[in-house]
């Protein structure tokens, strides 16, 4: 064990001493301060293992085509679970509390049911769904772009987080009905004027809802060249 591994144990063990670690789903008591579910609620996760269409929404038997909307524009997305408890708590601890190191455990969980299915993709860099400079400032830090940092080094693909911009400060999607959200969002996302030459693009965010959110952010990846090949997301709602 290396000695940068023996400071990060001891650090470790003198957390799990003086806060002990608590389930983001129950709030039940850990022993490992790496985990972020009690085994009662990793249990608890309703699974997506398959693709879902990113335009409409509906499950795909494979990432090439949607027999639903059957559009030739595809673009498949996959989630580690729906949005529902634990998942859901866990998630909004994650991007409410600041609870980061939940980041590290949805990518090692997301990796573990869909990486032949990722890397059969052939992406080769990952962009995450931007926060407006405003919210940044609020927030502290961008869920979206902190679960896309951990799937970028287990994917062993970059991360390029200011290919993307957010221009205009928007009201909360879960806020609004179905219909609304993609009025909302319509030409906020804008390429900072960076090209992408091609390149195979995964758009990661925390939940996809409607869709109308990596639509849009898809879009403004292919004005700026890019080809984006999948969406991932913690959860899923609405299956």
């Amino acid at each position: 064990m290396g000695y940068n591994s023996k400071i990060r144990e001891a650090a470790l063990s003198l957390l799990d001493f003086l806060y002990p670690g608590a389930c983001l789903g129950c709030n039940d008591y850990i022993e490992n301060h790496e985990m972020v579910f009690c085994a009662a609620c990793e249990k608890k996760i309703a699974e997506v293992d398959f693709f879902i269409c990113g335009i409409c929404g509906a499950p795909m038997s494979n990432a090439d085509k949607c027999t639903s909307c059957q559009t030739k524009d595809t673009f498949p997305v996959l989630a580690l679970g729906q949005y529902q408890d634990p998942l859901k708590e866990a998630i909004h601890q994650f991007k409410f509390q600041h609870i980061r190191r939940a980041s590290e455990i949805l990518a090692v969980k997301i990796m573990e049911l869909h990486r032949d299915k990722i890397e059969k993709l052939n992406p080769e860099l990952i962009i995450p769904v931007p926060l407006h400079s405003i919210r940044m400032k609020v927030r502290g830090f961008n869920q979206a772009e902190d679960l896309a940092r951990s799937l970028s080094q287990k994917l062993d693909i970059p991360l390029y987080a200011d290919i993307i911009e957010k221009r205009k400060q928007t009201r909360d999607q879960a806020r609004l009905k179905a219909e609304r959200r993609l009025k909302n969002l319509k030409g906020v996302f804008k390429s900072s004027g960076k090209s992408l030459q091609g390149e195979r693009v995964i758009i990661v965010d925390d939940v996809f809802t409607t869709g109308a959110t990596m639509r849009e952010v898809r879009m403004a990846i292919l004005e700026a060249g890019g080809k984006p090949v999948l969406g991932l997301a913690a959860a899923v709602a609405g299956l």
